[in-house]
């Protein structure tokens, strides 16, 4: 299940929906869009429907917003977009609501955000955020109910959507149908709320998106203020909440950034709940090439940062004043040159367009550099490490450390190394012949053989020698057939691919990379006590990294099984390997 799975329904069109239903009171608010609402609605078919289009009577103005129905919430306001395929048909209905304020140059902005505030602040008291949709848009539900009747949809044909005090409007909807409001027609209903400070807490229908760092998002648990974590850090996980989401922007990176402004005592803070950065942020999310390796609970962290601190600010896991981050990091730049930095542990850095700059700490790791001209700074001398390039034109980087970081759509790596008493740099351009310097080649790839790219059976053996710098690191590469390969008597990476493969291992240090979601049946023979096994791009084990859900014994030996794939670990026993063999994310 990726990071905004909905409902297992693995479709990313429901948040798609979400954010541009979202997107028209966000401009209406005064903030502007990389897209406007009307280009996103246009492209998915989404129009704006007015209280003449629905039979309603109640109060609707200029913008078809709808206003609160009683004296105390005439403050709470929505708007209603029926959604149509290419015939014109009517296929859905979105309800966002809005956060607290108004349209921009609204005369009663003032009122409306002074009012809105109150029930900001009355969403602490156990009990008004169960029952405020019904108190301000009831008669409004149930005359919707009816259009959706009368156009042949269902409740299930509804998506209640809506940021900040809209998203607890959207957890208050859910509640509410919940205990057979509107004759429980929305029961069924998609809801995705966005920087809700409130949980549903009757049911698991609602999907509540929003950042650590946002001082507003789960400030309650459920519907409870509790103390200290309603001041600090309020990120605990849940099954039905993102929980480890950052927007990376000025204020976040700060060095200023300190306790008191998660609180929300310093007004920098509140850059964590902009209504832009969530919109464009969420979609930079959707449009990840590592979208399918995340889950609920992965740390996902976006460059939203202003031009001048881009420049001169690495975009990485700070992990400020929230729970302690696990497992793999994802990082995401912008549509402009970002430096990306990831840390000791397993990373997926992706650089989007622009001339972006990529580093790591260690470990393992895949960096997607995207559109633009984008640079590795391995922050150290690549004689240090082995360099292999695969038939398809991917570059893979063995570190210092034994890690493996593979380089997709990079197009240069730069050292630095010490020389006279001075740091210097030399960047190689990545080229099918080797690494370059002026056109001319530096440094031949590492030694490699490879199996078939035409689904055929191979049986390939490695090279005695390393032949990058003294790394004595062989490279073998396994594609779309099953392939045979042998092990050199020094350290080994056997990349497989999605075939069954059978890998013998004949000595050394050797490293096992399986980089898919489903990566066939294999086995190893000769794994020893220094080999390790590495899966990367994996849904399975990004969401578990305990290697030892993974192992059972049967009569080969040690069976690594991991969905429809697995791993035969040929004569070997449980008490035969140890955690730092399996390196799972």
């Amino acid at each position: 299940m990726s990071i905004f799975d909905y409902k297992e329904k693995q479709d990313k069109t429901v948040i798609n929906d979400a954010l541009i239903i979202n997107a028209y009171s966000t401009e209406l608010s005064g903030f502007t869009l990389e897209t406007s609402f009307e280009k996103m609605a246009s492209d998915a078919g989404w129009k704006i429907l007015s209280a003449e289009d629905i039979g309603y009577s109640g109060s609707c103005d200029r913008y078809d917003i709808f206003s609160g129905e009683q004296d105390f919430y005439w403050s709470a306001q929505v708007n209603i977009f029926g959604k149509y395929d290419d015939a014109g048909n009517l296929i859905s209905l979105g309800v966002c609501y809005w956060g607290t304020g108004d349209v921009i140059d609204s005369p009663t902005n003032s009122e409306n955000t002074q009012m809105d505030t109150i029930h900001d602040l009355l969403t602490t008291i156990d009990g008004f955020a169960n029952t405020y949709v019904e108190n301000a848009f009831g008669e409004l539900l149930s005359t919707l109910a009816n259009y959706a009747i009368k156009n042949g949809l269902g409740g299930e044909d509804v998506l209640f959507s809506g940021m900040s005090l809209g998203g607890m409007a959207v957890n208050s909807t859910a509640m509410a149908s919940a205990n057979g409001a509107w004759n429980s027609f929305y029961e069924n209903a998609d809801y995705i709320a966005i920087s809700s400070p409130v949980q549903n807490t009757f049911d698991d229908k609602v999907l509540n998106i929003g950042c650590e760092n946002d001082p507003v998002y789960r400030v309650l648990d459920g519907t409870h203020i509790t103390f200290p974590d309603s001041l600090l850090a309020h990120d605990t996980p849940q099954e039905t909440c993102v929980n480890n989401l950052v927007m990376f922007n000025d204020f976040y990176a700060a060095s200023d950034f300190t306790i008191f402004s998660i609180a929300g005592m310093m007004w920098g803070t509140w850059a964590g709940h902009n209504a832009a950065d969530y919109v464009e942020g969420l979609k930079t999310v959707l449009s990840s090439q590592t979208y399918n390796f995340t889950d609920r609970d992965s740390t996902v962290i976006v460059s939203r940062m202003s031009d001048e601190m881009r420049e001169k600010t690495w975009v990485e896991d700070l992990n400020r004043f929230a729970d302690p981050h696990h497992g793999p990091t994802f990082i995401l730049g912008s549509e402009k040159a970002d430096l990306i930095s990831g840390g000791a542990g397993i990373d997926y850095l992706e650089g989007f367009t622009g001339d972006d700059t990529f580093r790591d700490a260690g470990s393992s790791n895949i960096i997607f550099g995207g559109d633009g001209y984008d640079l590795f700074d391995l922050q150290s001398e690549i004689s240090k490490t082995s360099v292999a390039q695969s038939v398809t034109g991917m570059t893979f980087i063995k570190g210092a450390d034994g890690g493996i970081t593979l380089l997709q759509d990079v197009e240069a790596i730069r050292e630095t190394y010490w020389e006279w008493f001075q740091t210097r740099t030399i960047t190689y351009e990545i080229t099918c012949r080797g690494l370059e310097v002026d056109g001319n080649v530096a440094l031949g790839y590492a030694n490699a053989v490879h199996g078939s790219m035409t689904g055929q059976a191979s049986e390939i053996f490695a090279p005695q020698d390393g032949g990058f710098y003294t790394n004595t690191t062989s490279w073998l590469f396994s594609y779309n057939g099953d392939t045979i390969m042998h092990g050199s008597t020094t350290d080994d990476v056997f990349i497989c691919g999605i075939g069954n493969d059978q890998m013998y291992a004949n000595g050394g240090s050797d490293t096992f990379l399986f980089a898919s979601d489903n990566f066939g049946h294999n086995a190893i023979y000769g794994f020893g006590s220094d080999d390790q096994i590495v899966i990367l791009a994996n849904k399975e084990t990004t969401a578990n990294s305990n290697w030892l859900d993974y192992l059972s014994e049967d009569s080969d030996g040690l069976m690594f099984s991991c969905g429809e794939s697995s791993i035969s670990l040929v004569g070997l026993s449980l008490d035969q390997v140890h955690e730092n063999q399996f390196v799972l994310a």
